[in-house]
């Protein structure tokens, strides 16, 4: 298998095998190395379901790492955003 179906087959051994708290960890430092930067660039994450934040203000991964809440800006204030670990696909920059 190649391209996304193996991208799709390799995280889903990851969820499978007991490591969601690791993946979860590492999102999380991802994210806030990239946040220590200075640069006009948003960090933003993109979502299994097509769907994608930006404007983060806050990202905490709950103590077993299965979900992460999002804190961001939106055109009607601080919002919330609750998503399963196994549902975000990528963080740009």
């Amino acid at each position: 298998m190649n391209g996304a179906g193996a991208a799709l087959s390799d995280a889903a051994a990851v969820f499978c095998s007991g490591q969601v708290e690791l993946v979860a960890q590492d999102f999380q430092q991802a994210y806030d190395m990239l946040k220590k930067e200075k640069t006009a660039g948003k960090v933003y994450f993109q979502f299994s379901d097509g769907s994608s934040i930006g404007n983060i203000i806050d990202m905490t991964t709950m103590a077993n790492g299965t979900i992460v809440l999002f804190r961001y800006n939106s055109s009607q204030g601080i919002k919330f955003q609750i998503v399963k670990i196994e549902d975000i696909l990528t963080l740009q920059y």
